[in-house]
């Protein structure tokens, strides 16, 4: 049995609420950047962590409706992007409810809108280049990432804080 689930979620861009606008979130993978290692000695690989992210993250949202607000977020300048801030709430399995809360700086870099068709409802899926995103289970900050500012927070574990400190960054 499933020990968390989702029961429902709403998704507000630039502080406007679009609770029933969006249908499903795709999540960035969350995966670390490795290299595989050799040397003398070895009888074998192994891979070695190289404390950042393996590619950019990116989310993608399927919504419900056509919504303009969204859409002309495609198109800005380098230095533009938004605010996200997506709320869940859980049920665990002795009943209580838990709170999830993404916050998200990211840009829309593509707009699909499906086709239309009389009578039916029109939607359309984005995806998001994040440029930050921040990841908390009940208050707990799970993941914390900026690429921009070398910050690579895991269960409260920031491995991006010696290579700022080293390179002056800090």
């Amino acid at each position: 049995m499933s020990r968390n689930i989702l029961t429902g979620f709403s998704v507000f861009v630039e502080g406007r609420g679009h609770a029933g606008d969006i249908s499903k979130i795709d999540l960035p993978d969350f995966a670390l950047k490795v290299e595989e290692f050799s040397a003398g000695g070895f009888t074998g690989s192994i891979e070695v962590l190289m404390g950042r992210l393996e590619k950019a993250m990116e989310i993608e949202m399927t919504y419900n409706t056509y919504t303009p607000d969204i859409m002309k977020q495609v198109g800005h300048k380098p230095s533009v992007s938004f605010a996200y801030k997506i709320k869940g709430m859980y049920v665990k399995q002795d009943g209580t409810a838990a709170k999830r809360e993404i916050t998200v700086r990211a840009f829309a870099k593509n707009v699909k809108e499906e086709p239309w068709e009389p009578n039916k409802k029109v939607s359309m899926t984005t995806k998001l280049s994040v440029l930050y995103y921040r990841d908390e289970w009940d208050g707990q900050v799970l993941y914390e990432v900026d690429p921009e500012a070398a910050i690579l927070i895991v269960d409260g574990v920031d491995y991006g804080s010696t290579f700022r400190d080293v390179l002056g960054l800090s």
